[in-house]
């Protein structure tokens, strides 16, 4: 599901976690500078989400009430792809040995107009210019 804006995943979060950790989720959106998530799955005390940002793109997760934000610049991404499904479309990023899926919901024309799509695709660009000099 995505990508969500921080008012957005707050909302998603809200009925399951308590407004101390929506307020944690929030400083940490700001101090690391992200743009949206991913949003893999959210039980009570607990999410999983991929996280894009100024910084790079990486797992969110709160495990048992403590969260946990790990970034990749863009540069260290070494692939990127795209597979379209019946009812969404998923960006695949490779970092290392992981692979990171990023879900739209929709066809893949929505998926490749999207602005956020268009950044993603922009930045791990100017990554690898950046990691060739």
């Amino acid at each position: 599901m995505g990508p969500l804006t921080l008012n957005e995943f707050r909302e998603k979060l809200a009925p399951q976690h308590p407004d101390r950790k929506l307020a944690a989720l929030g400083q940490l959106w700001e101090v690391f500078n992200l743009r949206c998530v991913f949003v893999e799955s959210i039980g009570t005390n607990a999410f999983a989400a991929t996280a894009v940002g100024e910084l790079g793109v990486g797992p969110l997760k709160e495990i048992g009430g403590m969260l946990s934000l790990q970034l990749t610049p863009f540069r260290e991404v070494t692939g990127v792809g795209v597979k379209e499904r019946p009812d969404s479309t998923q960006l695949t990023l490779c970092v290392g040995e992981k692979e990171l899926h990023v879900t739209w919901p929709g066809p893949l024309t929505d998926m490749l107009e999207d602005v956020t799509f268009q950044w993603i695709i922009s930045q791990q660009r100017m990554g690898q210019e950046t990691s060739r000099r």
